[in-house]
């Protein structure tokens, strides 16, 4: 009787363990595609987009809505990502099959919680809470984290901008060229 209960307890231990880890720290699959990769940068919209994207409150879903006002939708827990190439640099690009067009409820639920301005611009620098600064400018992409001096990631000639910061602090989205929309890893 005694040893059952103490696997039980062992047992629980472990379950309390495990999903714990789940939810501080775990590496969702775009990670670990990303890390696959030796990357920290993808593309998961084309450039037909209408609004910036916006991030669900767990950092874990990515919307973007098209000219023709689709909302699409990116779960980043299932991202799987195939190989690119950007400015000369390894990237991943989100397949196709994982944009999932939300459903007239779906839309309906985004629309009522979600801001949509055409009009809105968006910053073309950020800062996180740790001090990192993401910001557009002298034609490129710069990453600044705290005390360290900032580091050009790339230099275009196009049109860039709409940095969007995930609540989580560990992504930014934005939009570059004709490319479209990416996610980079910032922590």
């Amino acid at each position: 009787m005694k040893r059952h209960i103490l696997l039980s307890l062992i047992t629980l231990c472990f379950s309390i363990i495990g999903n714990l880890s789940n939810c501080f720290g775990q590496e969702n699959s775009f990670d670990k595609e990303l890390k696959r990769l030796k990357t920290k940068t993808a593309q998961v919209f084309g450039n037909n987009i209408s609004q910036m994207p916006a991030w669900s409150e767990q950092s874990d879903i990515l919307y973007c809505m098209n000219q023709s006002d689709d909302i699409f939708s990116i779960n980043l827990n299932e991202a799987k990502l195939t190989v690119g190439v950007w400015h000369g640099d390894t990237i991943g690009v989100i397949s196709l099959k994982l944009i999932k067009q939300l459903t007239p409820t779906e839309k309906e639920n985004y629309i009522s919680t979600h801001e949509i301005d055409y009009n809105k611009s968006y910053p073309d620098s950020i800062k996180t809470k740790l001090e990192t600064i993401v910001k557009f400018a002298h034609g490129g992409l710069i990453l600044q984290e705290k005390g360290k001096k900032g580091k050009i990631l790339w230099i275009s000639s196009s049109v860039c901008g709409g940095i969007v910061l995930s609540p989580d602090e560990k992504y930014v989205v934005f939009y570059c060229e004709t490319s479209g929309v990416f996610i980079m890893k910032i922590q």
